[in-house]
């Protein structure tokens, strides 16, 4: 792929206007360039997905493997950026603790309830403002387990129009201006428009079960929930495929929740954390501590008392 470009003005001209033309051109060239080779290669746009750990790799590998529906607040985390409600406590989300895993299975393991088992994640308004008026496709990849009893899968993308709103608020349908933009309850890609005053959104997958029970074949396996720009090709089996790295997708999901094992001891140290605002922090063990001078770019902690000199878990929490 070739395009035409006229000569850069002279060196002595470098913070002239005709310098920044120049690289407007440049910059408008590529652009155009990276195009029309995606087009032909049939690949989507780097890192395109605005879904965050769409495949639910990113977890706490012997920790999340089996996880139990929360039915009110504090919601459970099943994967990183994915939380939880259910309608009873006989629901679970299980992922393979092998590296090979790309899928999380909702499970019903006991009762009839046949209320909306729902998993959810929130991006707040400086991930969210960007998306306003665009164009996106949703696509997803679903399975049911033979003789499951499943009324519905319906995989979803909602906005609001508040401020950082909470994931509360959205379960209880009380963002302001709450608009659902795209459902879908079958495999495959759904076009659709962000409404242009959009300042959150929403993706959730909510999984109904009949009145019939079976504790060893009530399940539903979620392959992927990805949304990108209209016009992002497919794999050659007709699966998209998120294109960012795992390392992209542990920072992106780190901006909102990080879990770190530090050496802690009476004086403080400064540990980098890049995240959405001040975290609300916690010990794994609970002992005492202190985190004055915390910001959303540094953790200062240190613990209380000589006695819990070591290591500590320390879990930092920016969901909303």
């Amino acid at each position: 792929m070739s395009f035409s470009l006229p000569p850069p003005p002279g060196i002595n001209q470098f913070n002239s206007a005709s310098w920044q033309d120049w690289f407007y051109k440049l910059r408008t060239a590529l652009i155009q360039a990276f195009n029309s080779i995606s087009a032909i290669s049939g690949l989507p746009s780097p890192g395109n997905n605005i879904v965050h750990n769409s495949y639910f790799q990113e977890r706490e590998y012997t920790v999340q493997d089996d996880v139990v529906f929360a039915t009110t607040a504090p919601y459970t985390q099943h994967a990183r950026r994915w939380y939880g409600v259910a309608p009873s406590t006989d629901f679970k989300t299980l992922i393979d603790t092998g590296h090979d895993s790309t899928s999380i299975t909702i499970k019903r393991t006991a009762g009839t309830n046949t209320g909306a088992v729902r998993l959810v994640q929130i991006l707040d308004t400086e991930d969210s403002l960007k998306y306003a008026g665009k164009d996106k496709t949703l696509w997803v990849q679903f399975g049911v387990k033979t003789g499951a009893n499943v009324i519905s899968v319906v995989f979803s993308v909602y906005t609001g129009t508040g401020v950082d709103e909470s994931l509360a608020s959205y379960l209880a349908g009380s963002w302001t201006g709450l608009a659902l933009a795209m459902d879908s309850d079958v495999t495959g890609a759904f076009p659709f428009t962000f409404g242009a005053s959009i300042k959150q959104i929403a993706f959730e997958v909510a999984v109904s079960f009949d009145s019939t029970s079976s504790a060893i074949d009530d399940e539903v396996y979620l392959d992927s929930f990805v949304v990108v720009d209209q016009g992002s090709s497919p794999h050659a089996d007709g699966i998209m495929l998120c294109p960012k790295s795992r390392a992209v997708t542990r920072q992106e999901c780190n901006r909102y929740y990080q879990q770190m094992d530090l050496y802690l001891t009476t004086s403080e140290i400064s540990v980098p954390i890049h995240m959405r605002d001040i975290p609300t922090v916690t010990l794994g063990d609970a002992a005492a501590f202190t985190t004055t001078g915390t910001t959303a770019d540094a953790l200062v902690i240190k613990v209380n008392g000589a006695g819990d000199n070591g290591i500590h878990t320390v879990y930092l929490n920016c969901e909303l």
